[in-house]
């Protein structure tokens, strides 16, 4: 079966993306889900979280990339000024994107609210736009700063109050 053979309603309609899901081998199906969608994917060498929260009234769409960690001053002064400079032109660039967290790690957030009901295609681009954005400074991070360890908990976004 071809899109040609579904109704012009059914090919130009977007599946709210709250209602996709997997079943136990795998294959995509639609379900009545509620709550957000997370998922998380690899970006040059370092992991980018992200959680989608899809309704009839509104759609937002949460990206967290690590970039790397700020060196401490006792691993290497001049390396700790560097990485830090870094973080200040990507965080002047990308409009306050960019942050240190208390354990040093550098992450960048995006966080927007689409049209809803959210397509595949516009979600897509955003994190496309996220990433293209983000490239740049990722590199120069790791170029000079430190890998994040592997043994980090994943990060988990906070419950938003109902």
């Amino acid at each position: 079966m071809t899109t040609a053979e579904f109704s012009d309603e059914v090919t130009h309609r977007p599946i709210p993306l709250h209602r996709l899901g997997k079943d136990a081998e795998g294959r995509v199906i639609l379900r009545e889900r509620k709550g957000p969608v997370r998922f998380e994917f690899t970006y040059l060498g370092q992991t980018v979280h992200g959680e989608i929260e899809d309704s009839e009234t509104h759609s937002r769409l949460r990206l967290r990339a690590e970039l790397g960690r700020v060196p401490y001053s006792a691993e290497s002064k001049d390396w700790r000024q560097n990485v830090l400079a870094i973080v200040e032109a990507a965080n002047e660039a990308l409009k306050g994107a960019v942050r240190v967290a208390p354990d040093q790690r550098i992450v960048a957030v995006y966080d927007d609210e689409l049209l809803s009901p959210m397509s595949g295609a516009m979600m897509i681009g955003a994190i496309a736009q996220f990433l293209i954005h983000i490239r740049p400074y990722l590199e120069l991070v790791l170029m000079i700063a430190p890998r994040v360890r592997k043994t980090r908990i994943p990060f988990t976004f906070p419950k938003q109050a109902a």
